[in-house]
């Protein structure tokens, strides 16, 4: 019969953990019970590929900094499956808070480009919405700090960020490049988070986070397009609110097809260029079609960021 040796510290850590993802897992079991209409239109409102996006991100830190550094930290073993399992759920409450509480703040907006969420339709009333993003933010953290205080500092960073963005007295959402910085500092953090997990520190070269923080920051703007009419009306001076929604749509194609190719003088390899070009052709299909659709722009955002780093590492093994 085999038995493991396990030292009573780590035994009780993984105790630990096991009971926080039951708590996890009975926690949404009870509050779908409490209230299957409420458990519905948060689902609804989780914006999963938003989320798909920030997972990923994270992800990609782990693998730059595994096989590019060589970095091993065993996260198979019990405690960091865990972990991983944990910084997932931190993600998804910390977007989930940021998403409820921008909606609550953007209701005149709203009114016109989203007329179906709950802040909209009041299917939750609003100190009901509002609890439950506090609720989202306190366990964002307790699953954070369950894994160790450098993950927390982060994900509260990633927090921050995103109430900057869009909550009083800042609101820098309002600001047209500095919002956009913002959620392009979002990116690279949770990237810095995969890194850090995995090694302790952070390890993505520089001229990576260099380039993704200037594509992000220029490339951002799609986001806004489809809130034209509501951020019109609301006095909220995004790109497509200045520019108008034709030339916005313009000049945003124009900043994937220039900057997507510009991976070449990073990566040197023909075969990026050629790939980064045709994504960037795509982009720019989407982003001035008269029926603007944001999903398939989100889609190839995410695979091109995968792809980048994909070529980084396959480079830099070689």
């Amino acid at each position: 019969m085999l038995k493991f040796n396990i030292p009573p510290l780590v035994s009780s850590l993984l105790l630990q953990k096991i009971y926080l993802s039951f708590m996890f897992i009975l926690g949404i079991w009870l509050f779908f019970l409490y209230n299957k209409k409420y458990s519905i239109e948060i689902l609804k409102d989780i914006r999963p590929l938003r989320l798909l996006y920030c997972i990923i991100m994270f992800i990609m830190g782990i693998v730059v900094t595994t096989t590019v550094h060589h970095v091993y930290k065993g996260y198979l073993f019990p405690c960091n499956i865990f972990d991983l399992m944990f910084i997932g759920i931190a993600i998804s409450f910390s977007l989930l808070f940021s998403i409820i509480t921008n909606n609550l703040e953007d209701i005149e907006s709203d009114k016109i480009t989203n007329p179906e969420r709950p802040s909209i339709t009041n299917t939750i009333p609003h100190d009901h919405y509002r609890i439950i993003a506090w609720i989202c933010l306190f366990l964002a953290f307790v699953y954070s700090v369950a894994v160790n205080f450098v993950s927390f500092f982060l994900i509260l960073v990633f927090t921050g960020n995103y109430f900057l963005y869009s909550m009083p007295p800042l609101r820098l959402k309002m600001v047209p490049i500095i919002s956009k910085f913002i959620l392009a500092l979002n990116s690279i953090v949770l990237l810095l988070l995969g890194s850090m997990f995995v090694a302790g520190k952070v390890t993505i070269p520089r001229e990576i986070i260099v380039y993704l923080l200037i594509l992000f920051t220029a490339t951002y703007n799609f986001i806004d397009i489809k809130d034209y009419e509501g951020d019109k009306k609301a006095g909220i001076m995004t790109l497509p609110v200045i520019l108008g929604q034709t030339k916005s749509k313009f000049v945003i194609g124009l900043s994937f097809l220039l900057l997507y190719p510009s991976a070449y003088f990073i990566l040197k390899d023909v075969k990026v260029l050629l790939f980064s070009l045709i994504l960037g052709i795509l982009q720019f299909f989407f982003l001035i079609k008269k029926r603007y659709n944001e999903k398939p722009v989100i889609i190839i955002y995410t695979i091109s960021v995968v792809l980048f780093i994909y070529y980084f590492v396959r480079l830099t093994r070689t």
